[in-house]
């Protein structure tokens, strides 16, 4: 993931969701990944990075 975008992005939009931490629904988060081809690779990152 981090490869893909400026590291100065990816640390605003990691820094972002750990602000959020304890409202995000992980449920419904899980839901929108199923429209991304990635989506265990994008839930690990999340769960790595932010949880």
């Amino acid at each position: 993931m981090r490869a893909k975008m400026p590291y100065e992005l990816y640390r605003e939009v990691i820094g972002n969701y750990r602000g959020i931490v304890n409202e995000l629904y992980l449920a419904k988060v899980e839901d929108y990944l199923e429209s991304f081809p990635k989506k265990s690779v994008i839930f690990d990152v999340i769960k790595r990075e932010v949880l």
